[in-house]
């Protein structure tokens, strides 16, 4: 078991970072193959599940025939068609999800699969014995069901499909209401600012408001940690955000923006004018 005090020095070297710096501090898979060899295996689980997301999207990609992202997350190409062939164990919500999908393949859409997918890893967060971690992704999740539901009710489409299950706050985001804020009550969800802030018809503009919301809550939420692994995951995530917009000047971010927009669309059909990006 890594002690408290080698965090301190890892910790205690750590450039700082700030949400509108022009290039990350430290390269985000440099440093992530760092806490792999720095952190005890136990800890180093906790960092896996903020990479299965991206394990979630190869998945699907691969299973409708489609070429794999670039990035990877803890499973790479190769890895992952040894799971879906049934060579190697995926973790246990993914091998919940592969054994509906054979069983009953054509039952739902392909995007009806991803949604139940990305249902089964959510719920399987809440497992887990690291407050910090389970804390972040129901936010993430609560964020983006948010959003869903707020570009749904704003052009007077249908979006409960495109929402992942979460208890009475989804309910809430499909019921009746018709108050503004769809009469939610969430200490950590900044409902209101979130709802102002997807009035702007920039595209690019939402997104950065939108992470620094994110930015926000992981200073929030972690400032009385010091030198444990929740730091290093909350450092993990800012580089992750800080990576993804410098690269977005490169082909490889040009072909994540347009991914970006394609889902924003599929979740609901806007007009023409809702998705402008800057000249």
């Amino acid at each position: 078991m890594i002690l408290t005090e080698q965090y301190y020095y890892l910790i205690a070297g750590l450039p700082n970072i700030e949400p509108d710096a022009d290039t990350p501090p430290l390269d985000q898979a440099t440093f992530k193959d760092v806490l792999f060899e720095q952190c005890s295996p136990q800890e180093a689980e906790l960092l896996n599940w903020l990479l299965y997301p991206l394990d979630n999207e190869n998945l699907m990609r691969m299973l409708y025939q489609k070429p794999a992202l670039i990035e990877t997350g803890v499973f790479a190409s190769s890895a992952l068609e040894n799971i879906i062939n049934k060579k190697i164990e995926p973790p246990c919500y993914m091998n919940t999800f592969l054994e509906a999908f054979w069983q009953n393949k054509e039952a739902h859409s392909e995007d009806q699969w991803e949604n139940k997918l990305t249902a089964l890893y959510y719920q399987a967060t809440q497992t887990l014995d690291n407050v910090f971690l389970r804390n972040w992704l129901e936010f993430e999740l609560k964020l983006k069901n948010l959003i869903v539901a707020i570009n749904g009710r704003k052009h007077n489409l249908l979006y409960a499909d495109a929402l992942v299950p979460w208890g009475e706050f989804t309910n809430q985001l499909m019921s009746d209401d018709k108050k503004t804020d769809f009469g939610l009550m969430d200490n950590e969800l900044p409902v209101e600012e979130v709802i102002k802030i997807m009035n702007n018809p920039n595209f690019l503009v939402k997104e950065k408001y939108l992470d620094d919301i994110r930015w926000r809550w992981l200073d929030e939420q972690t400032f009385f940690y010091y030198f444990t692994i929740e730091k290093l995951l909350v450092y993990y995530i800012k580089l992750r955000i800080l990576d993804r917009w410098y690269k977005l000047d490169s082909n490889w971010g040009r072909d994540r923006l347009n991914k970006m927009l394609a889902d924003f669309r599929r979740d609901v059909t806007f007009p023409n004018d809702v998705l402008m990006l800057p000249t």
